[in-house]
């Protein structure tokens, strides 16, 4: 990251405000990091730059050994971007050139069509007869790749009709110090779409779960709260509101007890998991039943944290709530418990022999060779 910050720092440093073309390059810069959470937002970022330019078409590309992964494509058709998709990325020759410059050249780096591919081989290549001339008509390019990591690298093309002119090098002078903005943001947004998939992954599979699950902030925060943590609200075994006192959980909701000796308890529990501690259980008496329910608080697995910042296996900060009634315990699943913990079948089973009462030498025993 500090490679990222660093390339951020430079450029910045190399635009004055008071111009209206350090104006603009910030302008896009800003652009580039609002599609970090906002994937739509990369065509209108794009374009912007392309525009900035004098260009009519662009593209910005993941190459991979998996092969092309297209982000946006600003004055491709939609036929246009199929067949390039499909077929024109393999014989392009400006595609064919960033791939080779990527063994060599630094991990930023900007470059001219007319430098790579002599303007006399381009007019003969099957790019231009049988793609660009009849579907985009891009002639001239200014291009920059940047190595993302995994064998990737991103590659962005902007182009200019033929009679438009070609590139300057004084374009290049000017790409250059939006660049690093450029992989700042899409190593942001790669870090995020990641996070969110295994987020989303891992919430769907607690809203599924019969017992009732939160993930809450050091200060009793929800993040999350599945339909069995409401539903047992709704019975007021405990409290999902807001600061104003307004039930069902949503912006600044909050977890409470409803005895003040069970909330400092539980506070302490949150307070100690938030700060990578083991966490631990309390009970929850019922009102006007003889029995508890069982309040286990745990960190939070990083595999369900949106955030990249997280370190290790836990997100400090969040923790994980589950509440179950201890007269009628309900194991997790064992396709839960392996995503979120990454353990195996036969933890898996003593985790549930330990929860039906029996120990774990019994579980032994009860194996038979060749089992898991």
């Amino acid at each position: 990251i500090d490679r990222y910050l660093s390339g951020w720092e430079r450029s910045v440093s190399s635009w004055d405000e008071s111009t209206e073309q350090g104006r603009a390059s910030l302008g896009i810069a800003e652009r580039f990091y609002d599609a970090v959470t906002q994937p739509d937002a990369w065509f209108g970022a794009v374009s912007s730059l392309l525009a900035s330019f004098g260009g009519k078409t662009a593209l910005l590309v993941l190459d991979s050994p998996d092969g092309l992964q297209p982000i946006t494509m600003p004055g491709f058709t939609d036929v246009a971007q199929r067949l390039y998709a499909e077929h024109y990325h393999k014989v392009d020759l400006w595609t064919l050139a960033a791939r080779r410059l990527e063994a060599t050249a630094p991990d930023v780096y900007c470059l001219l069509g007319q430098d790579v591919v002599p303007v006399e081989v381009f007019e003969e290549s099957e790019a231009w007869q049988d793609f660009s001339r009849h579907h985009i008509g891009a002639f001239h390019l200014i291009g920059a790749g940047f190595k993302v990591g995994s064998g990737a690298q991103a590659i962005l093309g902007m182009h200019r009709p033929r009679d438009d002119g070609a590139f300057a090098p004084s374009d290049i002078r000017r790409l250059h110090p939006l660049l690093p903005h450029l992989s700042n943001a899409l190593f942001l947004a790669r870090r995020f779409d990641a996070a969110e998939n295994l987020a989303a992954a891992g919430f769907a599979a607690l809203e599924q779960h019969s017992a009732a699950i939160a993930i809450i902030e050091r200060g009793r925060g929800i993040l999350f709260a599945n339909g069995a943590m409401e539903r047992l609200a709704a019975t007021g075994a405990l409290h999902l509101r807001r600061e104003d006192g307004t039930a069902l959980p949503g912006r600044r909701a909050r977890l409470a007890l409803r005895r003040a000796t069970d909330n400092e308890t539980f506070s302490r529990l949150v307070e100690h998991a938030t700060r990578l501690g083991a966490g631990g259980a309390m009970q929850l008496p019922l009102v006007g039943e003889d029995r508890c329910l069982e309040v286990l608080v745990m960190p939070l697995p990083k595999r369900l944290s949106p955030r990249s910042s997280a370190v290790g296996a836990f997100d400090s900060g969040r923790v994980l709530v589950i509440v179950r009634d201890h007269a009628r315990p309900v194991a997790l699943q064992a396709d839960l418990l392996q995503s979120l913990y990454g353990l195996t079948a036969a933890e898996i089973a003593v985790a549930h022999t330990l929860l039906g009462g029996r120990s774990p030498e019994a579980r032994f025993f009860q194996l038979q060779p060749g089992q898991p």
